[in-house]
């Protein structure tokens, strides 16, 4: 009687008539993070020589994504065109849900379109509707299911380890008259689904949960041994009976360290086992990130004397202390300082003093732009105390660890005295700034008698044979700044530029004195009438930092150390450089001290290259001038002659 559908009319040939069939099913074994693909045939049996099909998930696990040709099938159903006789393959793929890895079996079903959206029912009997079960494994009731290769549960660091994955034990964190011990916390994501630890191990083929370490470098790692509630001590295993998982999923063992652990850096891992017949490392456990840590509990001591280590120390010289661990030398520093110059108002605190701490070494020198006039200190007597100074203080001197120095040893101590120098022949050298000018990083090199002029005007001296300048760099084209020095006076050198020196001139004055005098014009300390008023750039500001105390060659030949010294203070150098004696995992590169400064060191042999060759030069041309004083000096006389008859 002919063909119908939507609605298949009885007593007539179908025009729809759908076949499915799976042609491959998926392997047992699929890993957790892989699709589930299974092969099926589509076939339109009917008289029709085309027609529309739904292929859906008609029972099942309706919370699985399930895919064909990369589109989403799901209860709806997926629109499939199938030709008369005509096979169509495709690929069925599975994605694994949510924190699950066995789901219920998929019902896959073919259908005709038309009747689907006219509601008319449908059933395998009728013709219109075929469906298939998808599964890849049975399960222990006996039923098809759908199987994911479950891993070995993944267990995470909690609490301040995985805030921090770093750790630290000294004597900050442990207690008088408890064991060392560091608390080790845990997370177990599966608890939000309602596995602990123990649930995991009892249903599953989680064996253990070990907490382990090694020295840093090392190759072979340990199990942690933790105390039990009896006093014994057990390999740290998060299994154990006596530990407790809080609803949320964590749960905590404490590290036993004290005697059973050397003190030093390791690394520590997290490591869950299962019971596995094979498959990938996944499956048969996983490891949790590596943590970095150290265990010292070691206080720290001086190591050796003060260098340098002759009693008269330059001015400008750094003086050192060393200890046998790596101090903490970040600011905001830990500990207190003070240098009291005996006979003087001079009372030192350390935020007075330019401090230079790095690893093992603990340095320190004046800080001579605060106020301090050197004619005042040279050859006086000094004390230094490091640590904890005054009764209301919380300072302490410790390592890098936070290990203090043993409070019954009391601070470090020590006296010495500021050597008698010669300064009429050191040079000041300092950071000066000139502000609100015009500069290019192309002309700034260019500039350096503008800046140098600036200074002389400034300081009041009418020649610039004395300032020096280097350095100069231009900052947003407004800014001059540049490394200055004013070097002593030179009666030859002045005479050679035409300047008669008369007692009481500006010239004649000593370098250090015409440093406070720019210093306290800048500062606004002295009141500058006679020059600055007259001067066309009015407008500009300046600044003056950093000042340092640079003595005369032969005042460094005369106060330096002895051979026997210089050995000692070079063999304390080399224990601060050397830091595999130190417990301590990373190399700290903190040092307090100025940007772009150089240390002045006398007792080692070097001064500022700048200021060396500039002492060189000097040197160099000592001779010529000597032989040219008497010309000059002739010159200078018969010159003052004239004035005193232009005068009469």
């Amino acid at each position: 009687a002919g063909i119908s559908k939507c609605i298949h009319e009885e007593n007539t040939a179908r025009s729809e008539d759908p076949k499915l069939i799976l042609l491959n099913p998926a392997s047992s074994f699929i890993y957790p993070k892989e699709s589930m693909v299974f092969e099926v045939e589509m076939t339109n049996l009917g008289h029709s020589p085309d027609s529309f099909f739904y292929i859906a998930q008609e029972a099942g696990s309706r919370d699985l994504f399930v895919k064909a040709d990369y589109n989403g099938v799901n209860e709806n159903g997926l629109v499939i065109q199938l030709y008369k006789d005509t096979p169509v393959i495709k690929q069925i793929a599975i994605n694994r849900g949510y924190k699950k890895y066995e789901f219920p079996n998929l019902q896959l079903t073919l259908k005709s379109k038309c009747e689907a959206d006219m509601n008319v029912r449908q059933n395998q009997n009728d013709g219109m509707y075929t469906t298939i079960t998808l599964s890849n494994a049975v399960n222990a009731e006996g039923e098809q299911v759908l199987k994911w290769m479950e891993p070995c549960p993944e267990l995470h660091w909690a609490g301040e380890l995985k805030r921090d994955r770093y750790f630290l034990f000294s004597t900050l964190t442990s207690e008088e008259g408890k064991d060392d011990t560091l608390p080790v916390k845990i997370f177990n994501p599966s608890a939000t689904i309602g596995k602990n630890i123990t649930k995991l191990s009892a249903d599953g083929p989680l064996k253990e949960v070990l907490f382990k370490y090694r020295p840093k470098g090392a190759t072979v790692w340990k199990t942690g041994l933790t105390k039990t509630p009896t006093g014994s001590t057990e390999p740290m295993n998060f299994l154990l009976p006596f530990v407790d998982e809080d609803p949320y999923g964590f749960s905590s063992l404490d590290w036993l360290l004290e005697g059973k652990v050397s003190q030093g850096d390791y690394e520590i891992m997290l490591e869950s086992k299962c019971e596995s017949p094979g498959g990938p490392d996944e499956v048969k456990g996983f490891q949790e990130s590596i943590i970095t840590g150290i265990y010292d509990i070691a206080s720290p001591e001086q190591y050796g004397k003060p260098v340098p280590l002759r009693h008269d120390v330059i001015i400008g010289e750094e003086i050192s202390i060393y200890f046998t661990e790596e101090m903490w030398c970040k600011q905001p520093y830990s500990f207190d300082m003070e240098v009291n110059i005996i006979g003087t108002n001079y009372n030192l605190r350390r935020d007075q003093l330019f401090i230079n701490c790095f690893g093992k070494k603990l340095g320190f020198q004046l800080d001579l732009s605060v106020g301090i006039e050197i004619s005042e200190i040279i050859g006086k007597d000094f004390t230094v105390e490091i640590g904890k100074i005054g009764a209301g203080s919380l300072s302490k001197l410790m390592d890098k660890n936070f290990n203090p120095m043993d409070p019954l040893k009391g601070n470090i101590r020590f006296s010495k005295r500021f050597a008698n120098l010669d300064l009429s022949s050191a040079t000041s050298a300092f950071k000066f700034s000139m502000n609100n000018t015009t500069c290019t990083n192309e002309s700034v090199e260019t500039q350096s008698d503008d800046v140098r002029h600036e200074i002389a005007s400034i300081i009041g001296i009418d020649s610039v044979e004395r300032i020096k300048v280097s350095g100069l760099n231009c900052q947003d084209n407004s800014t001059v700044s540049a490394n200055a020095q004013i070097i002593p006076s030179s009666e030859e050198r002045l005479l050679t530029s035409g300047i008669f020196l008369k007692e009481g001139q500006m010239e004649t004055k000593l370098s250090i004195e015409l440093f406070h005098v720019l210093q306290d014009t800048v500062t606004g300390k002295k009141k500058d009438t006679s020059r600055r008023l007259l001067n066309e750039f009015m407008d500009k500001t300046y600044h003056v930092k950093e000042m340092l105390f640079v003595p005369s060659l032969s005042d460094v030949a005369k106060f330096d150390s002895s051979e026997e010294e210089k050995n000692e203070e070079s063999e304390l150098e080399e224990w601060a450089a050397d830091t595999k004696t130190s417990p301590n995992i990373e190399e700290e590169t903190t040092s307090a001290f100025l940007e772009d400064k150089k240390i002045l060191k006398y007792n080692g042999g070097y001064q500022e290259e700048e200021f060396q060759k500039e002492r060189e030069q000097l040197e160099n041309e000592k001779d010529k001038l000597l032989k040219e004083k008497d010309v000059i000096m002739k010159e200078a006389i018969k010159e003052k002659n004239e004035m005193l008859k232009e005068k009469d």
